[in-house]
């Protein structure tokens, strides 16, 4: 088994694991240490030797970070996703009852129906053989030679059934996810300006969004204001909104601008793109992401 773990920051950035207690968190952390190549390991054992409750498993599983089953044994639904290991030292997995009742789709192992299962229990158990193969390859008798002969796999195991559905659901959904918008549409109107969000996707700003901020807050320069925020999120990038949480953002930031008389600059010339109010105040020179920075405060 290999004695390198990995975990992928794109899942651990994700409001799904930040909004776990620390204790939770720590023992995903230890789960992942000491699972086998096909992430499957014994939370009863890790709380043993490292400590965690019952309560911290229950919300792994709620959370859908573990899969639980009837023998005990769990299995960390996103292993593919974290590891990357070399097939020729993976150490098949001594759980292939379990393994035999998983699906993988997009790297994430799912327990699906009957049906599903037959149809994903192929590529899983052809891995897990396809190791056991390249292990005995790569391992030397005495005489310096082994004989394939010898090797005998269980071929009751093997389910024969076709992976198109799999690979067409796989495409599905990897499509749907391409269409996926912070914003409703706004048809070919472009963004003016773009502000960065906790998932690294990119929130667009609309000249028609500007000019309803222009009337709603007049002391603000509302185009300057963007543009601190913009500073802001690069300088807090811990701090950075959620997709549902950024049109918040924008608005507390723009009433504090507003109920402080306005800030910032007098706003651009006429003809200048976007503009801000007439009675825009000039700035108060604080820093950004400072101990005087008002809005370090404004969550989403």
């Amino acid at each position: 088994m290999a004695s390198k773990r990995m975990f992928d920051k794109s899942i651990i950035d994700t409001d799904r694991f930040t909004d776990m207690p620390m204790s939770t968190k720590a023992l995903y952390f230890l789960l992942g240490m000491e699972a086998d190549d096909f992430g499957f390991v014994s939370p009863k054992r890790i709380m043993r030797m490292h400590g965690g409750t019952e309560d911290d498993v229950k919300i792994l599983v709620a959370k859908n970070f573990v899969i639980p089953f009837d023998s005990g044994v769990y299995v960390i639904t996103e292993w593919n996703k974290h590891n990357w290991l070399d097939k020729r030292h993976i150490k098949p997995t001594e759980y292939q009852e379990e393994l035999k009742m998983l699906r993988l789709v997009d790297k994430k192992y799912h327990i699906g129906s009957v049906v599903e299962l037959l149809e994903s229990s192929t590529e899983l158990l052809e891995d897990s053989k396809n190791s056991l193969r390249e292990t005995l390859d790569d391992t030397e008798n005495p005489l310096g030679q082994i004989s394939r002969d010898k090797i005998s796999l269980d071929k009751s195991s093997t389910v024969t059934t076709s992976a198109e559905p799999l690979a067409k659901a796989s495409t599905r959904r990897k499509n749907s996810e391409k269409n996926v918008k912070t914003k409703p549409d706004q048809g070919a109107e472009p963004a003016v300006i773009t502000l960065l969000l906790n998932d690294k996707t990119e929130h667009p700003v609309f000249q028609s969004q500007i000019d309803k901020w222009v009337e709603l807050y007049p002391a603000v320069d509302v185009m300057q204001e963007l543009r601190g925020m913009v500073g802001w999120i690069d300088a807090n990038p811990q701090k950075r909104k959620t997709k549902s949480g950024i049109s918040k953002f924008i608005n507390s930031w723009l009433a504090k601008a507003q109920n402080q008389g306005g800030r910032g600059y007098a706003g651009p010339p006429p003809g200048n793109g976007a503009k801000g109010g007439d009675n825009a105040a000039n700035g108060t020179g604080y820093q950004i992401g400072g101990d005087d920075d008002p809005y370090k405060n404004i969550t989403s």
